[in-house]
């Protein structure tokens, strides 16, 4: 409020020298335009006062208006004597040294204000440098808690559970039994856990390196390495797209397999670009996801079925994020399910 006590206090001297002088020309030249600045330093120190500068900042405005102000009559009083020694007599000195120094307090009041809205966004910037430097170290923490999560899992969990494989596999030999059977089932159950939570931990990392990459080449590889059954794979149209080649064929492999084991095993699966050019698409004509499933199907370990181990959309949904896209499940144009991924930057063919 500082510069509005200044603004007031020159405001006042304009008006008092105003109701004294008689002459037109020194009213209209002498205070018309000093007034009008005086008005203008009130009514910046009450936009400052209401700005969302924060406290140090509009201190900072504050004394470089007082430096203005200062500076203004500094400036202006010399000129006094310089015209009186050329020959110039100039009366009301004292309202001429105002009018130098409400000059000088807007101008400084400009420097203040352009020099504060710098810093603060200086300091913005500062914050949010520091704070995605504590996320990239909370996000490589992370990340070294992944790669020992998929330690304990390939050794630690992988090594005995191959045992027990071979101890079954010469139990089998030796011996029929339903008992066998079920422990072998059991045995290969655990087998695809690891599998899916080893790609679970891949899939999450972030994505550094990526390249453009066709979406009927990368459907292709992954259709070739699906157990496909009867289904039938149908490529709607092609394009190109900026991925991971291999995060995303895994994602194409796991879409694949959830498109067949929740149809029929004649489905037909289709892959193509979305008509707006913001993404791409794999739809089925199997018996799609109700409305009520559709948030939770990329839950950690969400299945609809006893024999799902609830971690493949969830792998979906990993390789997704990792790449800055966006996924929603809808119905297809046949009746299934149709899962949409959206953000990505294709190039139609």
């Amino acid at each position: 409020m500082g510069i509005v006590l200044v603004g007031c206090l020159t405001l006042f001297v304009h008006l008092y020298h105003l109701y004294i002088e008689q002459g037109f020309h020194t009213k209209l030249l002498g205070i018309t335009f000093p007034f009008l600045l005086s008005i203008l330093l009130v009514i910046a120190g009450i936009w400052l006062y209401l700005s969302q500068l924060d406290s140090a900042y509009t201190s900072r405005v504050t004394a470089w208006t007082g430096i203005g102000l200062l500076g203004g009559v500094a400036f202006g009083y010399p000129v006094v004597p310089y015209q009186a020694a050329h020959g110039v007599t100039l009366a009301d000195i004292q309202f001429i040294t105002v009018n130098w120094g409400t000059t000088g307090a807007l101008g400084g009041f400009l420097i203040g204000f352009f020099n504060a809205r710098q810093r603060q966004y200086q300091a913005a910037l500062e914050d949010e440098r520091a704070k995605l430097d504590a996320r990239k170290q909370e996000l490589e923490r992370q990340n070294e808690r992944l790669e020992r999560f998929a330690s304990v899992i390939s050794h630690d969990l992988r090594n005995p559970l191959n045992v027990a494989t071979g101890r079954l596999t010469l139990a089998q030999q030796n011996y029929d039994s339903d008992n066998l059977e079920s422990v072998e089932t059991a045995l290969k159950r655990m087998e695809t856990l690891i599998e899916d939570l080893l790609s679970l931990a891949r899939q999450g990392q972030p994505i550094d390196d990526t390249v453009r990459v066709s979406l009927a080449a990368v459907a292709d590889r992954a259709w070739a390495v699906v157990n496909t059954k009867e289904a039938t794979f149908r490529l709607e149209d092609d394009a190109t797209i900026e991925a991971d080649p291999d995060r995303l064929q895994q994602l194409f492999e796991n879409l694949f397999r959830n498109a067949i084991d929740h149809g029929s095993e004649t489905v037909t699966v289709h892959v193509g670009a979305l008509p707006d050019k913001s993404g791409f698409y794999i739809a089925d004509e199997g018996p799609g996801i109700s409305e009520d499933e559709r948030d939770e199907v990329f839950t950690f370990g969400y299945s609809s079925t006893k024999e799902g181990t609830g971690l493949g959309l969830a792998i979906v949904a990993e390789i997704v994020e990792a790449h800055g896209w966006e996924i929603h499940v809808t119905d297809s144009d046949e009746g299934g399910a149709r899962f949409e991924i959206t953000g990505v930057e294709v190039d139609a063919e």
